[in-house]
């Protein structure tokens, strides 16, 4: 629980991290997304820190000459049984681990999911953000709670311990983006307590580490404006204008590596073309299958999932948590909301 009466205290010297985590089959994305990062931070004294328990690929990354810092986490807990299940690797659990490994040598930590984009330097701006004792901010799911289908209702109530009639809107937190403080995260003892969620199967992972984080947490976490995880089914409706993004997340099965991915967005460019001139240039042909044909002619592959609409009561209850809710990053002026681009609900 955080304190009331906490006060920030800044030291002279940055000791703040980024860290990005990528197993073999994500590895050359990450590569792209810390070289952004990399370059967007242009003179401030921030470390870049790739993750990975990829050997091959650390090594090849570092005979490449990466702007960045890279981190074997091959024996981090390699003997834990750790439950996987389509798009969701080992990797995705290390978010939870990797931050007690780094604790002496940071003051705050930005963890980042492999298909996250930053569009611009402001996400540095959240170093400076007075997290009131709390050990981690984030951003609050925009559809696992406002959209609650049998799977989403299970998780929240599995999750949060919160009442069936809390579910919309609930608190739920989105784990791809994350702004730690690492010194809280250790004395909370959340690498701990994530252990023992896992080992002692007390919960169904449906969300892999995000279950386990909201599980934790329990919506004990400081709340950020959908600005610094801009998930794409909400960046293709009203809310991207008002929340203009600082980082959008790429979330569900499509991602920027496939060729199926058809949002329109710089990284379909950018990312190709970084990974051309790198020991991972054959990384898009790898990763996608090669063409349907029927005789001679090519069968258009499908595209990014459709774009959810909110509407009636879920449409309702989204619009009051944007309206109403006191993001953190907005009243420490970090980021600033266009309240006019929210639909009228009654």
């Amino acid at each position: 629980m955080p304190t009331a009466a906490w006060k920030s205290t800044f030291p002279s010297m940055s000791d703040n991290a980024i860290l990005v985590i990528a197993d073999q089959k994500q590895f050359p994305p990450a590569v792209f997304l810390a070289s952004r990062l990399a370059a967007l931070r242009g003179s401030r004294n921030v470390e870049i820190v790739v993750a990975s328990d990829w050997q091959p690929g650390l090594e090849q990354a570092r005979e490449f000459g990466v702007p960045f810092t890279l981190l074997d986490i091959a024996k981090v807990h390699a003997d834990l049984a750790l439950p996987t299940s389509g798009y969701f690797t080992r990797a995705a659990y290390h978010s939870l681990f990797v931050p007690a490994l780094l604790h002496s040598k940071y003051r705050r930590l930005i963890y980042l999911d492999v298909d996250t984009y930053c569009e611009s330097e402001k996400i540095f701006s959240l170093f400076d953000l007075d997290m009131r004792g709390y050990a981690v901010a984030g951003v609050r799911d925009l559809i696992v709670p406002f959209h609650p289908n049998p799977f989403n209702a299970a998780e929240l109530l599995s999750t949060l311990a919160i009442k069936p009639h809390d579910r919309l809107g609930a608190k739920y937190l989105n784990s791809g983006v994350l702004l730690i403080d690492l010194a809280a995260y250790r004395s909370e003892r959340i690498e701990k307590r994530a252990l023992g969620v896992i080992r002692e199967q007390r919960l169904e992972l449906r969300m892999v580490d995000q279950t386990v984080f909201n599980a934790i947490l329990r919506m004990q976490w400081l709340e950020l404006s959908p600005s610094f995880n801009m998930v794409t089914r909400a960046w293709a409706t009203f809310v991207r204008r008002f929340a203009p993004p600082v980082i959008v997340h790429f979330t569900g099965s499509v991602k920027p590596w496939h060729r199926a991915f058809v949002d329109d967005h710089p990284v379909r460019r950018e990312l190709p073309g970084f990974l051309k001139d790198t020991p991972w240039s054959t990384y898009i042909d790898d990763v996608n299958p090669p063409p349907r044909l029927i005789g001679n002619v090519r069968i258009p592959e499908p595209p990014s999932p459709q774009r959810p609409s909110w509407v009636g009561e879920n449409l309702t209850a989204l619009v009051r948590v944007l309206r109403d809710t006191p993001f953190a990053d907005v009243e420490q002026g970090l980021t600033t909301l266009d309240f006019s681009a929210l639909p009228a609900v009654e």
